[in-house]
């Protein structure tokens, strides 16, 4: 829904649907990308993460993935914050 939003019809805005595809564009990643997936996300489904970890399979490159069971896309308590923000940290700690 968030496409549509700002790139408005798939079909009369095509090039535009696929210059922003991060499963089409996973061959032209440089450096290195941390993936956080909630597990019961309704926005971003779990799916959509892993065609997109294929992809980068397919061209040789694996991000760092976070996989945080039963959390959706927004969550509250404390552990899983802790893990997901310490996570970020030695990522950026190690990347930047």
């Amino acid at each position: 829904m968030f496409a549509e939003r700002y790139l408005e019809d798939p079909i009369r805005n095509q090039d535009g649907y696929l210059a922003s595809s991060p499963t089409e564009n996973a061959k032209n990643l440089k450096g290195q990308l941390l993936i956080a997936q909630g597990m019961l996300d309704e926005s971003v489904h779990v799916e959509n993460t892993l065609t997109l970890l294929n992809e980068f399979l397919e061209t040789a490159k694996y991000p760092s993935v976070i996989f945080l069971p039963d959390r959706g896309h927004v969550f509250e308590d404390r552990e899983a914050k802790l893990v997901l923000y310490r996570s970020m940290t030695e990522f950026f700690l190690k990347n930047l």
